[in-house]
């Protein structure tokens, strides 16, 4: 017999959770204090599981969520007769001259460490795959990845939770405990178990210690043939991501502010974007998001019990990518099962103080 579940969040991480946990038999009610600025606002849904700093559980977990991507998607179109914008294409990492060759060497090296695919190109590669970059590339690498539109998987998943029935509130919380949660009205909801997946915002319910790290996005719309695929800059917090019908998010920028939403990188963001691809001069902006990612000292999501209550948070960077693996988790732990080994990596009970992985971006 299934359980009663509250799940305390709406975002991408807690849609997954509440959709996996309905379809596995359970009674699942949404509790969801919706924010302008939750970190899906500035994703850009690049789905690299090689990236960034990696510890060896991190790149398990990371390399375990991109696989099951393709079924989490097709199981949701299916499920909501809605396109998903997700696809493979390629990435390309650049470096700039004139030390390009040996900035990318390095880090090539060590992704195919990693076991990731990386081919290299030369500056005439890397403009016969993009005509469109600027002057000032040297070289780059190639790796192939996914994608997905965020704000249509957190469409696609909103309506995939409603089709199986399940609830949700919007009213703010006051409280949270193991088996129930009260509203700043006063009126409480029982659970068999309540799950917490609240982002940048999980501080304040159950006292980990996630801080907000605000990042800025611009969405554009261009010719769709400005580019094949993705574009990034080594050693640059810059991408360009190509949603592949005219629209193009340029991103991000990463600040340690606390909840300060002011936008204020949209002129230096987009003058290196055109520095890098010199046509995006010209097109037309749609919008400028600010967004909240949510991070622990040490980088690494939260995925676990404390306090009798399941959490799933400080997804930094990866929240988009991690969803399905999160949900998976999150549901084999409410159904009594014993977590994998490497999972202790991400206990909510680990020392979270910032640790040295390798870098590889």
């Amino acid at each position: 017999m299934g359980l009663k579940v509250l799940v305390v969040g709406g975002g991408l991480i807690g849609l997954s959770i509440a959709w996996r946990a309905a379809q596995a038999g359970h009674t699942v009610h949404i509790v969801d204090s919706p924010s302008p600025h939750a970190a899906s606002r500035v994703g850009a849904g690049l789905l690299i599981p090689i990236g960034g700093r990696l510890s060896p559980a991190h790149l398990q977990l990371k390399v375990a969520s991109a696989s099951l991507y393709p079924e989490f998607v097709a199981e949701l179109e299916v499920a909501t007769s809605m396109d998903l914008g997700y696809h493979t294409c390629g990435t390309l990492t650049v470096a700039y001259e004139p030390h390009a060759s040996r900035s990318l060497e390095g880090l090539m090296g060590c992704l195919r460490g990693l076991g990731a695919r990386v081919e290299f190109l030369d500056r005439p590669a890397c403009l016969e795959r993009e005509p469109s970059l600027g002057a000032r590339v040297g070289g780059g690498f190639l790796t192939v990845d996914a994608q997905v539109d965020p704000h249509k998987l957190l469409a696609g998943l909103l309506e995939a939770c409603r089709l199986l029935g399940v609830e949700s509130d919007s009213a703010k919380i006051e409280e949270v405990n193991s088996n129930s949660i009260v509203f700043e009205n006063g009126r409480a909801l029982e659970a068999d178990k309540v799950v917490v997946a609240t982002g940048a915002w999980m501080r304040e319910r159950v006292g980990l210690e996630v801080f907000p790290v605000k990042g800025e996005v611009i969405e554009v719309h261009s010719d769709p043939s400005l580019l094949k695929g993705n574009v990034m800059v080594q050693k640059e917090s810059l991408y360009v991501a190509n949603r592949g019908d005219g629209r193009f998010v340029i991103g991000a920028t990463e600040e340690e502010c606390g909840f300060d939403n002011t936008a204020t990188a949209r002129a230096s963001l987009f003058e290196r974007a055109c520095r890098l691809i010199p046509a995006l001069s010209s097109c037309e902006v749609l919008a400028h998001r600010v967004g909240f990612r949510p991070k622990l000292g040490d980088g690494l999501p939260v995925i676990g019990e404390k306090n009798g209550v399941l959490v799933a948070g400080g997804h930094y960077r990866n929240g988009i990518l991690l969803a399905p693996v999160t949900a998976q988790i999150i549901v084999s732990l409410l159904d009594g099962e014993a977590p994998e080994p490497y999972l202790e990596a991400f206990s909510p009970h680990r020392d979270t103080e910032k640790k040295r992985w390798k870098q590889t971006k």
